[in-house]
């Protein structure tokens, strides 16, 4: 590849030494010929010299022109969490459970354990809360409707037990030293509602629960 940054530099040079020798060639006809011949001879030197170099220049290129561009290689991520995992998605429930899923980073592993588990059963409450208060809503009786019985439903689920709940977790520790913690709580949807019943003292509202799963 050529580089015409230096042959333009290389041409200055050149014209800047022909024009030196400008007025020697003006005044060759006053010389004699021993020293025309010497004259043209260190002529012929110069553009000789400059042609060589000039061919070096065009095979060698010292310096590119273009930079070549970085090619970006694209590496698979392959992510650390688990399948059950969306953080979009805190609890759900299916025909068998209620499930509550929590994710906790800290440098401390232990505290990040322990932070991870206690808001997957909160996020497990919580869904608990929202399948029972469907079902309040989709009742027709109006005492279900009151303030007094909502707020008896409140405190019922708040005082379900969940210290049987099971627990998968999965563990991820980073380059840096980070320990995430993914937990995934989940009771049975029959002993949660068996727990409904106890507290809620509710035959007919538990057996409508029931009729739901």
């Amino acid at each position: 590849m050529i580089n015409f940054k230096w042959i333009r530099e290389r041409w200055a040079i050149l014209v800047t030494a022909m024009w030196r020798f400008k007025m020697v060639s003006i005044r060759e006809t006053d010389i004699s010929g021993f020293h025309k011949e010497l004259i043209w001879s260190f002529k012929k030197s110069i553009i000789n010299l400059f042609l060589i170099t000039l061919v070096l220049s065009a095979c060698s290129s010292p310096e590119p022109i273009f930079d070549q561009p970085d090619i970006a290689v694209e590496e698979e991520i392959i992510s650390p969490s688990p399948s059950w995992y969306e953080p979009a998605i805190p609890s759900s429930f299916d025909k068998i459970a209620f499930y509550g899923y929590a994710l906790a980073s800290s440098y401390d592993s232990t505290q990040a354990s322990e932070l991870s588990r206690e808001n997957a059963i909160h996020n497990l409450r919580i869904e608990i809360d929202r399948f029972v208060e469907d079902a309040r809503r989709s009742l027709d009786a109006s005492e279900y409707k009151t303030p007094a019985f909502i707020i008896r439903l409140r405190n019922a689920i708040r005082s379900i037990d969940l210290s049987g709940a099971e627990f998968e977790i999965l563990t991820d520790y980073s380059d840096e030293g980070i320990s995430h913690v993914y937990t995934k709580a989940f009771v049975r949807i029959d002993y949660a509602l068996q727990q409904l019943a106890y507290h809620l003292n509710d035959t007919f509202f538990v057996d409508q629960m029931f009729a739901m799963d």
